[in-house]
């Protein structure tokens, strides 16, 4: 949704008056989260939104905005990861409570990746990796391998 200079000047006006974000989007007719962000970008003192999301992109370990957005897409189809931990722990007679403890990652974010909710981070899934004993480096080299035996089988 493309927003106009007077609703994003607009939002910066009422943001700084104290009005709510709910308030804010209501006003300005965008949604919550689009109200959500230029208030965030705004408060964090990025010039456009752009900027702002390739802060968070490079926040999150990766290099650009696009890269960032090319993982989030994939992370909503994906469920190759989540498949491959189980089995992991499944093999090794672990729970997801010893990989949490283990990786020094919460057991909500471990239930999370374990039911293919959500993937984790890079600097995240190198920690899992470890702690589950596997070579992998990257998420997608561990999706390439999986490819690789399915096409063996």
């Amino acid at each position: 949704m493309k927003v106009s200079a007077e609703k994003i000047d607009l939002m910066r006006k009422l943001y700084d008056s104290g009005i709510t974000i709910p308030q804010i989007a209501d006003h300005t007719g965008v949604s919550y989260s689009t109200a959500y962000c230029y208030t965030k970008a705004y408060k964090n003192g990025f010039k456009s939104l752009y900027d702002f999301h390739q802060y968070l992109a490079q926040r999150n370990g990766y290099s650009s905005r696009a890269e960032y957005k090319t993982e989030l897409e994939r992370r909503n189809t994906d469920t190759a990861f989540a498949d491959f931990l189980n089995e992991r722990l499944k093999l090794l007679k672990k729970t997801g409570r010893w990989l949490a403890r283990i990786a020094g990652i919460s057991l909500k974010a471990i239930s999370s990746y374990r039911t293919g909710k959500s993937i984790p981070r890079k600097d995240i899934h190198k920690r899992i990796f470890k702690a589950l004993d596997v070579e992998y480096s990257s998420i997608d080299e561990l999706a390439a391998n999986l490819s690789a035996s399915i096409g063996e089988a």
